[in-house]
C-alpha cells in the first residue's frame, strides 16, 4: 500500500484541497513514494533544494520536505507525472513565497505541459496562502526549457551575473517576482482560452482539435 507523503505543519490551513485545481491539459496531485526516483533522476545537479549536491536516493527522500510550504505533482490526463511544483522558504508574514518547477522530461512539449500545471499551481497557491507576491529563481538553462510562457508570467526583477556553477561553466542566476493582482488578471484571460502562446506550444486541450 502507498503511503501519502505529508509536508511539516506550517501554521496556515488550505482552505480548498490541491486537487480541487486542474490547468487546460495537466491536473495537480500529491507527490508519493513511488514518485521519488524520477524526482531524484531529474532534481540532481539542479540548483534548487540539493543546491548542486549529488545525495544518495535514501538522504533525498528525508530533505524533500526541508523548507516546503506546499508542493505538487503535475500529471498528464492520464495519470503519469510531468513535473514538480514547489512552494519554498515561505514569509507569510511579509507575503511572499518562492516558487519551484521541475520539468522530468526535456521536451518542449512536457515543458508547455508543466506550465499548465503551474498556472493551476498559482491559483491555488494564491487563493490559499496570504501572497502578495511569488517569486522564482533559475538558471539561464533552466530558464529556457520552461517554454516562452514562463516571461509572460513573471517579471524578471534581478539578475547575478555567473552566480552558480552547472555543465561546467558558470551561469547567470535570474530573479523573477509575479505579483497577486498580476496573476489575477492573467488567470482569468487563460481559464477563458485567451492565451494562444501556450496552445502553440503544449497543444489542444483534450477533445479538442489543434487549430
Amino acid at each position: 500500500m502507498v503511503t501519502k507523503m505529508e509536508p511539516p505543519g506550517s501554521g496556515f490551513s488550505p482552505v480548498k484541497e490541491m486537487r480541487q485545481y486542474r490547468g487546460r491539459w495537466t491536473s495537480l496531485r500529491d507527490v508519493e513514494p513511488v514518485d521519488l526516483p524520477a524526482l531524484y533522476r531529474a532534481e540532481v545537479g539542479t540548483f534548487f533544494r540539493l543546491r548542486g549536491r549529488t545525495p544518495s536516493p535514501a538522504e533525498y527522500s528525508e530533505v524533500i520536505w526541508n523548507g516546503i510550504l506546499s508542493q505538487a505533482i503535475v500529471a498528464a490526463s492520464n495519470g503519469s507525472p510531468l513535473g514538480l511544483v514547489s512552494a519554498y522558504n515561505a514569509d507569510l508574514g511579509n507575503g511572499y513565497v518562492f516558487l519551484m518547477v521541475l520539468s522530468l522530461d526535456d521536451s518542449p512539449l512536457v515543458g508547455a505541459r508543466v506550465m499548465d500545471g503551474v498556472s493551476a499551481y498559482l491559483d491555488y497557491l494564491f487563493d490559499n496562502f496570504p501572497l502578495r507576491k511569488v517569486y522564482a529563481e533559475t538558471d539561464s538553462i533552466t530558464l529556457g526549457k520552461l517554454g516562452r510562457r514562463i516571461h509572460e508570467i513573471f517579471v524578471v526583477e534581478g539578475v547575478l551575473r555567473e552566480h552558480v556553477f552547472r555543465r561546467g561553466q558558470y551561469l547567470d542566476m535570474i530573479i523573477m517576482s509575479l505579483p497577486c493582482d498580476r496573476w489575477r488578471e492573467m488567470s482569468r484571460a487563460y481559464r477563458q482560452g485567451r492565451d494562444p502562446l501556450l496552445r502553440r506550444d503544449a497543444g489542444p486541450p483534450v477533445g479538442e482539435s489543434a487549430a
